[in-house]
């Protein structure tokens, strides 16, 4: 009860008309007091709760709504549609790819952004699948002269020059910086080709 209410109560109750009217004031004032009383109370147990913090819910209710507009713009959009049908049938390198030629054209579009990080999870998986799980260390399987055969690619290349038999692929993807998912992924071809060769784990 706050100061004002109770000052209200006791000067209500000292006040009264004169004894000779034979009859006391209605406690108008007492009356209001005490409803004043009942909202102090209200007042004090809100304040008594523990703050509920909004972060963790306003973020979970964010991606359940993204994740909800991809599912109607699956249905709107043909390239999101052929996209999550791809990804869907387990050919996420399709579904990629489409994936990215719709961010190059809509660069903030965070449903495609969305679905090219699902596409992203699947193709990474794929690739540990094969090659095994990041602490395995790969080993140059072939001699010099059969890699000049190969024609193979800048990143490859570079790849194949980390390889040192002690390495484990998470270093090696590491030290392919900002190119780690193109990375692991020519090291699973590498892999499947026969040109590298997985030799267990640190």
């Amino acid at each position: 009860m706050s100061p004002h209410s109770r000052l209200g109560v006791e000067h209500s109750t000292a006040l009264s008309y004169p004894s000779f009217v034979g009859t006391t004031k209605p406690n108008h004032r007492g009356s209001a007091g005490a409803a004043s009383h009942g909202l102090d109370e209200d007042a004090r147990d809100r304040a008594d709760q523990p703050a509920m913090s909004t972060d963790a819910e306003e973020g979970l209710a964010y991606e359940s709504a993204l994740r909800l507009r991809v599912a109607r713009r699956a249905a709107e959009d043909p390239a999101l549609e052929e996209a999550r049908r791809l990804l869907a049938e387990g050919d996420a390198e399709a579904a990629h790819a489409l994936i990215e030629r719709k961010l190059e054209e809509e660069p903030w579009d965070d449903e495609a952004g969305l679905l090219a990080d699902e596409c992203c999870a699947a193709i990474e998986q794929e690739a540990i699948d094969i090659i095994g799980p990041l602490t395995t260390i790969p080993r140059v399987a072939v001699s010099g002269d059969e890699l000049m055969r190969l024609g193979l690619d800048a990143l490859s290349g570079f790849l194949l020059s980390l390889i040192d038999g002690q390495t484990d692929v998470d270093t090696l993807l590491d030290l392919c910086g900002p190119r780690r998912l193109a990375a692991l992924r020519a090291l699973r071809d590498l892999v499947v080709r026969g040109v590298v060769r997985p030799t267990g784990a640190r």
